[in-house]
Protein backbone atom coordinates (compact mmCIF):
# COMPACT_ATOMS: atom_id res chain seq x y z
CA UNK A 1 0.00 0.00 0.00
CA UNK A 2 3.00 2.26 0.47
CA UNK A 3 4.61 1.86 -2.95
CA UNK A 4 1.22 2.50 -4.28
CA UNK A 5 0.61 5.95 -2.07
CA UNK A 6 4.14 7.02 -3.01
CA UNK A 7 3.62 6.22 -7.07
CA UNK A 8 0.57 7.73 -6.61
CA UNK A 9 1.96 11.01 -5.27
CA UNK A 10 4.75 10.98 -7.32
CA UNK A 11 2.02 11.03 -10.63
CA UNK A 12 0.75 13.34 -8.87
CA UNK A 13 3.93 15.56 -8.99
CA UNK A 14 4.47 14.40 -12.79
CA UNK A 15 1.00 15.90 -14.09
CA UNK A 16 2.13 19.22 -12.01
CA UNK A 17 5.20 19.56 -14.07
CA UNK A 18 3.89 18.38 -17.22
CA UNK A 19 1.10 21.51 -16.51
CA UNK A 20 3.95 23.85 -15.99
CA UNK A 21 5.87 22.90 -18.43
CA UNK A 22 3.42 22.72 -21.31
CA UNK A 23 0.60 25.44 -19.89
CA UNK A 24 -2.48 22.78 -19.84
CA UNK A 25 -4.80 21.21 -17.27
CA UNK A 26 -5.46 17.80 -16.26
CA UNK A 27 -8.84 16.61 -15.12
CA UNK A 28 -10.04 13.37 -13.75
CA UNK A 29 -6.50 12.20 -12.33
CA UNK A 30 -6.95 9.75 -10.43
CA UNK A 31 -9.01 8.08 -13.68
CA UNK A 32 -6.04 8.92 -15.61
CA UNK A 33 -3.74 7.26 -12.80
CA UNK A 34 -6.09 3.99 -13.22
CA UNK A 35 -5.88 3.47 -16.97
CA UNK A 36 -2.08 3.88 -17.18
CA UNK A 37 -1.91 1.80 -13.60
CA UNK A 38 -4.61 -0.07 -13.62
CA UNK A 39 -3.75 -2.97 -11.33
CA UNK A 40 -1.77 -0.93 -8.83
CA UNK A 41 -5.18 0.37 -6.70
CA UNK A 42 -6.11 -3.75 -6.01
CA UNK A 43 -4.55 -5.16 -2.98
CA UNK A 44 -5.09 -8.82 -4.13
CA UNK A 45 -2.95 -8.13 -7.63
CA UNK A 46 0.84 -7.27 -7.49
CA UNK A 47 2.07 -3.52 -7.72
CA UNK A 48 3.30 -2.68 -10.88
CA UNK A 49 5.42 0.58 -11.67
CA UNK A 50 5.25 -0.06 -15.52
CA UNK A 51 2.41 1.44 -17.40
CA UNK A 52 0.68 -1.63 -18.82
CA UNK A 53 -3.07 -0.23 -18.98
CA UNK A 54 -5.08 -1.34 -22.54
CA UNK A 55 -5.93 2.27 -22.30
CA UNK A 56 -2.49 3.74 -22.28
CA UNK A 57 -1.26 1.59 -25.11
CA UNK A 58 -4.30 2.59 -27.34
CA UNK A 59 -3.44 6.01 -26.79
CA UNK A 60 0.34 5.31 -28.40
CA UNK A 61 -1.29 3.04 -31.04
CA UNK A 62 -4.03 6.33 -31.99
CA UNK A 63 -1.44 9.09 -31.52
CA UNK A 64 0.69 7.26 -34.10
CA UNK A 65 -1.83 6.63 -36.54
CA UNK A 66 -2.58 9.78 -36.36
CA UNK A 67 1.11 10.73 -36.88
CA UNK A 68 1.18 8.30 -40.50
CA UNK A 69 -2.04 10.22 -41.51
CA UNK A 70 -0.77 13.29 -41.33
CA UNK A 71 2.64 12.40 -43.31
CA UNK A 72 0.88 10.38 -45.59
CA UNK A 73 1.18 11.62 -49.09
CA UNK A 74 -1.38 12.22 -51.45
CA UNK A 75 -2.86 13.83 -48.12
CA UNK A 76 -6.42 13.23 -46.77
CA UNK A 77 -9.45 14.03 -48.58
CA UNK A 78 -11.79 16.55 -46.78
CA UNK A 79 -13.99 13.63 -44.53
CA UNK A 80 -10.71 11.92 -43.69
CA UNK A 81 -9.16 15.32 -43.11
CA UNK A 82 -12.13 16.29 -40.21
CA UNK A 83 -11.60 13.31 -38.63
CA UNK A 84 -7.93 13.63 -38.12
CA UNK A 85 -9.15 16.77 -36.45
CA UNK A 86 -11.49 15.36 -34.28
CA UNK A 87 -9.54 11.99 -33.25
CA UNK A 88 -6.86 14.75 -32.38
CA UNK A 89 -9.12 16.27 -30.14
CA UNK A 90 -10.49 12.91 -28.44
CA UNK A 91 -6.45 11.93 -27.91
CA UNK A 92 -6.03 15.25 -25.93
CA UNK A 93 -9.08 15.93 -24.25
CA UNK A 94 -11.18 12.28 -23.67
CA UNK A 95 -8.00 9.96 -23.74
CA UNK A 96 -5.49 12.17 -21.75
CA UNK A 97 -7.43 14.23 -20.24
CA UNK A 98 -6.30 17.61 -20.14
CA UNK A 99 -7.49 20.79 -21.55
CA UNK A 100 -4.93 24.07 -23.59
CA UNK A 101 -6.07 26.71 -25.35
CA UNK A 102 -5.18 28.48 -28.89
CA UNK A 103 -4.74 31.89 -29.27
CA UNK A 104 -4.93 31.57 -33.51
CA UNK A 105 -8.63 30.54 -35.26
CA UNK A 106 -8.61 27.23 -35.14
CA UNK A 107 -11.68 24.91 -37.11
CA UNK A 108 -14.47 23.45 -35.83
CA UNK A 109 -16.58 20.50 -36.75
CA UNK A 110 -20.21 21.21 -35.97
CA UNK A 111 -19.73 21.94 -32.32
CA UNK A 112 -16.35 20.66 -31.89
CA UNK A 113 -13.27 23.10 -31.49
CA UNK A 114 -10.53 21.03 -33.29
CA UNK A 115 -7.94 23.51 -32.06
CA UNK A 116 -6.06 22.95 -35.09
CA UNK A 117 -4.95 25.95 -36.65
CA UNK A 118 -3.50 27.09 -39.90
CA UNK A 119 -0.44 29.19 -37.96
CA UNK A 120 0.15 26.33 -35.81
CA UNK A 121 -1.50 22.99 -37.60
CA UNK A 122 0.15 20.41 -35.22
CA UNK A 123 -0.11 22.10 -32.18
CA UNK A 124 -2.33 19.67 -30.43
CA UNK A 125 -0.70 16.64 -31.82
CA UNK A 126 2.29 18.32 -30.47
CA UNK A 127 0.83 18.79 -26.98
CA UNK A 128 -0.46 14.73 -26.35
CA UNK A 129 3.45 13.69 -27.65
CA UNK A 130 5.02 15.72 -24.91
CA UNK A 131 2.40 13.99 -22.61
CA UNK A 132 2.58 10.26 -23.56
CA UNK A 133 6.71 11.01 -23.52
CA UNK A 134 5.94 11.76 -20.04
CA UNK A 135 4.12 9.34 -19.27
CA UNK A 136 6.24 6.53 -21.22
CA UNK A 137 9.34 7.61 -19.17
CA UNK A 138 7.36 7.75 -15.49
CA UNK A 139 5.79 4.57 -16.50
CA UNK A 140 9.23 2.32 -17.20
CA UNK A 141 8.12 2.47 -21.44
CA UNK A 142 10.93 2.30 -23.34
CA UNK A 143 9.45 3.94 -26.45
CA UNK A 144 10.16 7.61 -27.86
CA UNK A 145 7.11 8.76 -29.66
CA UNK A 146 8.80 10.96 -32.43
CA UNK A 147 7.05 13.76 -34.13
CA UNK A 148 8.31 16.38 -36.50
CA UNK A 149 6.51 19.75 -38.00
CA UNK A 150 3.89 18.94 -40.88
CA UNK A 151 5.21 18.64 -44.25
CA UNK A 152 4.52 21.72 -46.30
CA UNK A 153 2.41 19.96 -48.92
CA UNK A 154 0.21 19.03 -45.89
CA UNK A 155 0.32 22.73 -44.78
CA UNK A 156 -0.81 23.60 -47.75
CA UNK A 157 -3.42 20.76 -48.36
CA UNK A 158 -5.11 22.39 -44.69
CA UNK A 159 -5.24 26.01 -46.45
CA UNK A 160 -6.74 24.21 -49.16
CA UNK A 161 -8.78 22.48 -46.65
CA UNK A 162 -10.32 25.21 -45.20
CA UNK A 163 -11.52 27.19 -48.44
CA UNK A 164 -12.57 23.79 -49.69
CA UNK A 165 -15.19 24.24 -46.75
CA UNK A 166 -15.91 27.62 -46.56
CA UNK A 167 -17.09 26.64 -50.49
CA UNK A 168 -19.29 23.24 -49.79
CA UNK A 169 -19.41 22.43 -46.56
CA UNK A 170 -21.66 24.02 -43.51
CA UNK A 171 -20.20 22.13 -41.24
CA UNK A 172 -16.90 22.96 -40.50
CA UNK A 173 -15.53 26.29 -40.44
CA UNK A 174 -12.51 28.39 -39.13
CA UNK A 175 -13.00 31.04 -36.82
Amino acid sequence: MQAYILHKQLFETLLIDIERELDITFRERNGLYNDIFPDNRHLERPFNMQAHGAAFTDWIEKFKELIDQTYFNPPMQPPQMKIWMVEQVVLADDCLRFKFTVDDETFRISTIDTKISLEEPMYALSLSNTVLNHFCVFGLVNDYLVMSDSPPWFDQHLRDFKFYNFLHDNSCDYR
